[in-house]
């Protein structure tokens, strides 16, 4: 019959000397129904962690002088990031002077002498503020991955920061290294984006030389549903739209498209995008619509 752990030990990581301290057996300690994601902890899990799950297994020895950073913040708070970074196990930690930085397989350590930055408690995690952590993400992410990560905190739903507050986070460490990666992605973001995507559009396009579209603007007419499209350029009546998977599988989504459609057809034109679209297309599908519209580069 399997000895079961003490009830405090069962539902999160816990440190083999806790264990001990509460008389558990070691060999209990090495049964598969205990994860071991890292040296010295063990969580009751069989299953493949992700990275949330190793932040829950390595918080058990912490300690005062540490907290998740850099990648593993931005994937804690949900942040628009690539999919290599989202896909990572690897937990970044950064740890405050004189306490020594962490060495273990999986871990990736940083050292300050003072955090320099305010930290928050989300979801039972110390982290820093989503600014701080967007500002940590300078040099490791590029240009256009700052960008839709930036326009992700200020989103039309559920915007985690403002742009006054990227502003402040970038002034507070000025002179550090990627400040000016830094004030050329905030110099891109824009609020009320509700995709990735959306945001790759964007930028794509404006780095090209078209013009700026306004994000999600009203679209429909006064006394009229309100309808709002992804990229619009009102001056010449044309929108672009990015159809992500959830327009192909829903069938809500798929009918409102059609409704939605229809009522613009009065005198707009709409550039229909979708993920297989390359950047190349994307911009040549624009331009096309623009011209025909009577834009003149």
């Amino acid at each position: 019959m399997r000895e079961e752990l003490p009830p405090d030990l069962a539902t999160r990581a816990f440190t083999v000397s806790e264990a001990r301290v509460l008389g558990v057996a070691p060999a209990r300690l090495r049964r598969v129904d205990l994860r071991s994601d890292f040296r010295g902890v063990r969580v009751a899990s069989s299953g493949r962690p992700d990275v949330v799950d190793l932040c829950r297994s390595y918080a058990a020895k912490l300690g005062r002088d540490r907290y998740f950073s850099h990648e593993t913040a931005a994937i804690l708070w949900g942040m628009r990031l690539p999919a290599s970074v989202q896909a990572s196990r690897l937990v970044h930690v950064t740890t405050v002077r004189p306490a020594r930085t962490p060495r273990a397989r999986g871990v990736v350590g940083h050292h300050v002498d003072a955090p320099g930055h305010e930290l928050v408690e989300h979801d039972g995690f110390l982290l820093p503020t989503p600014a701080e952590t967007w500002r940590m993400l300078s040099t490791r992410l590029g240009l256009q991955a700052l960008v839709v990560a930036g326009d992700g905190l200020v989103a039309r739903q559920r915007p985690l920061r403002s742009l006054a507050q990227l502003d402040r986070a970038i002034s507070r460490h000025a002179g550090q290294r990627g400040n000016t990666r830094l004030r050329l992605a905030l110099g891109l973001v824009r609020p009320g984006t509700d995709s990735a995507r959306e945001t790759w559009v964007r930028v794509i396009l404006v780095t090209a030389g078209l013009p700026e579209p306004v994000v999600n603007a009203i679209v429909s007419a006064p006394g009229r549903r309100r309808r709002y499209g992804d990229l619009v350029y009102a001056d010449w009546k044309v929108i672009v739209e990015y159809e992500g998977a959830h327009h192909q599988y829903s069938r809500e989504t798929y009918l409102d498209d059609i409704d939605r459609y229809g009522e613009l057809e009065d005198g707009w034109r709409i550039v229909r995008l979708a993920k297989e679209h390359s950047a190349e297309q994307v911009v040549q599908r624009v331009r096309h619509a623009l011209v025909a519209a009577g834009w003149r580069p």
